[in-house]
């Protein structure tokens, strides 16, 4: 078995806006370059190393985990060059000057080096430690003669050209920096945004709540995620995880005066705020949200211009070997393909376009999906019904065949199809049977005693139905789309959860801890495995299941008079949940695990077992902090909890994204 890590999930990343108003994305440490107007998306490389980048004029500076410079403009890299350096973790540049952050943790320190183009050389010029244990947010930033350096609740400020540096001490964590010229921005995570000018006159360690030359604005309810200065010199841009950009007009020389600091709103976009960058030109703002939205914002104006939707937070709906579908927590849904495999080819179901005005809110819900080599079917829900529609899709589109409305009372949770015949479960009692040869028809809706169903499974030749109660089988005879009921079985133990047929005659039901063989033409128990369970997918006259520990995939295979099993797939992440890659004939399956990695296995000639795109080292061990009490400012958002994060990032830029949008092969 060959074992593959499909790419499909993204987590750290950075966005910037070039000067053709284009936006660079680093994402999963690879660089894609964005066109909102074009509505596409174009992948640059495909190191998956990349850890950091910064945008300097026309040019992007990328450094990759062990130690490369890359610099591109546009989407053709003008110059690359190796450093020597491993681990790095953050590069910043500021006209011919670049830093690049290196990450030592066998020292608990952070080493800076300055890299000279010219020469390609770098020189060692400070080293910062940090107490044993993990460190959350490490902020690097630069103006023409500091380099500013965040980690927990101090600052540092490294003179260039000189050994020279000092300390400001917060008593909050600092989680946003900006540096320009004789001005530093400091966000933390109570929402308080300190503005200190004058830092050349710093001589000496100091705490920054008893600088003199100083202001403060505050309007953020929790911690203040992203900060910059815009390019006119005359604003500032603040983002957190409220969800609303604000720009600031800075007010007069003295604290106290607070009747001149302005303030603009950007609409609320729904989901915390962790990224935002300045176009060159000054005339855009790209905006990166924790629910994979890139918002590109109208400077001038302050409005939202386009949306480009992403994926994060999703849950994985149907697969087989051609296509991979899974939907956000707002019923958008998306299609992978494995084929492509790292390359990622995305359609676009369902009517939701990749690129969208923000004026159109979608209200629709998708609940459940089904899906062959040709066809589709989903049930959506909106405020006012519940309706199914048929799709036809192809490399050409997708056309809606037929819907149909008011049907369901409630959203179906689960939909299986055997030839024409479809049957559709809804989230009480019931299930509905269809006629889908020319469309949508429904034929019946049956019940057993009002009893809530939890899974069923329809035989391939669509002549019988097997439905999951609480604790009960029932088997039911299906001719000409209508069923009957036979009989029912009870079963030893409630909390089985899924049911499915392993060939004519048998189904297996499966629970936390146990798998369960069932003869449906004699309704007995044939045999009851205990060693796994969880999760399972049937394959060419076998099953695929895990072992208690959830690490390892074992194979199912029934005999004349056995059970054999056999260790096909072993990970080092506990997998959530097993998947059918086809219509019950193949021997490849996808598995997820729970840091959502989606692995492909496939049977080839040599059956070695290899893992490809293996994660990333794991950061630093968390250290225990003290929890700090935060205060909201706004009646709508006490119910939401300022909960740190649990990844190592840098510029407050951490998020997981995934762009939605189809990439030419």
């Amino acid at each position: 078995m060959d074992i593959t890590r499909l790419d499909i999930q993204y987590n750290k990343n950075k966005c910037f806006i070039l000067q053709d108003e284009r936006a660079a994305v680093i994402s999963n440490g690879d660089l894609y370059f964005v066109s909102p107007e074009e509505d596409k998306n174009s992948k640059i490389t495909s190191l998956g190393n990349i850890v950091s980048a910064c945008l300097w004029k026309e040019e992007l500076f990328l450094v990759t985990r062990t130690g490369a410079v890359l610099i591109y403009g546009d989407e053709t890299r003008r110059a690359s060059s190796e450093t020597g350096l491993q681990n790095c973790f953050d590069i910043s540049v500021y006209k011919e000057s670049v830093f690049i952050l290196q990450h030592e943790p066998e020292k608990n320190a952070f080493a800076f080096y300055t890299y000279c183009r010219d020469t390609e050389k770098t020189t060692r010029v400070a080293t910062e430690k940090y107490q044993q244990g993990w460190v959350e947010k490490v902020l690097l930033h630069q103006n023409n003669k500091h380099v500013v350096f965040a980690l927990g609740k101090t600052v540092t400020l490294i003179r260039k050209g000189t050994a020279w540096k000092t300390k400001l001490r917060s008593i909050r964590r600092v989680t946003a920096i900006h540096a320009d010229r004789d001005c530093l921005l400091i966000g933390d995570n109570s929402g308080v945004i300190t503005a200190i000018s004058g830092i050349e006159k710093i001589t000496q360690d100091t705490q920054i709540e008893s600088i003199k030359h100083r202001k403060t604005y505050h309007w953020h309810s929790g911690e203040v995620k992203t900060l910059f200065r815009t390019v006119d010199k005359q604003h500032f841009v603040s983002g957190g995880k409220e969800g609303v950009l604000v720009l600031w007009t800075e007010g007069g020389e003295d604290n106290k005066d607070r009747r001149s600091t302005q303030k603009r709103f950007l609409p609320r976009l729904g989901d915390e705020i962790v990224c935002a960058a300045q176009s060159p030109s000054g005339k855009s703002i790209l905006v990166s949200t924790s629910e994979n939205n890139l918002s590109v914002v109208d400077a001038g104006a302050f409005t939202v211009k386009t949306q480009i939707s992403g994926m994060s937070k999703s849950r994985i709906l149907f697969c087989n070997k051609n296509i991979f579908i899974e939907k956000n927590k707002h019923g958008e849904v998306q299609v992978y393909s494995p084929a492509a495999q790292k390359e990622t080819a995305l359609l676009d179901l369902c009517g939701y376009n990749n690129t969208r005005p923000t004026s159109k809110k979608h209200q629709t819900n998708i609940t459940a999906l089904w899906c062959d080599e040709t066809r589709l079917v989903s049930c959506e829900e909106t405020k006012k019904n519940v309706s199914l529609k048929l799709w036809s899709y192809g490399r050409e589109g997708v056309d809606l065949v037929d819907c149909s409305k008011d049907t369901h009372t409630t959203p179906a949770k689960k939909i299986v199809v055997a030839g024409n015949t479809m049957v559709t479960v809804d989230t009480r009692h019931s299930f509905y049977l269809w006629n889908i040869e020319t469309g949508l028809e429904c034929v019946q809706k049956k019940s057993y005693k009002e009893a809530a169903i939890k899974d069923c499974a329809l035989r391939e030749d669509g002549e019988e139905l097997v439905t999951l109660h609480n604790g009960i089988l029932v088997y039911w005879a299906v001719r000409d789309g209508a069923a009957s009921f036979r009989q029912y079985t009870r079963l030893a133990a409630a909390g089985h959860k899924k049911i499915d047929y392993t060939d004519a005659e048998t189904v297996c039901v499966v629970s936390s801890s146990a798998l369960l063989f069932f003869n449906t033409q004699t309704r007995t128990l044939v045999k009851k495995i205990d060693s796994c369970g969880h999760s399972f997918c049937v394959g060419k006259g076998e099953v695929f299941s895990l072992d208690r520990t959830r690490k390892l995939v074992l194979r199912i295979k029934r005999g004349e008079d056995t059970f054999e099993q056999e260790r096909v797939a072993e990970v080092e992440t506990k997998i959530r949940k097993l998947y059918t890659p086809g219509e019950k004939h193949e021997t490849e399956f996808f598995f997820v695990g729970d840091d959502r990695s989606v692995f492909y296995v496939g049977r080839r000639r040599n059956t070695s077992t290899k893992q490809i795109a293996a994660p990333e080292a794991n950061p630093p061990k968390r250290m225990k902090m003290k929890k700090e009490k935060q205060i909201n400012l706004r009646a709508w958002n006490r119910k939401q909890k300022d909960t740190p994060s649990h990844e190592l990032s840098s510029n407050c830029l951490s998020a997981r994204t995934f762009f939605a949008g189809l990439i030419g092969k």
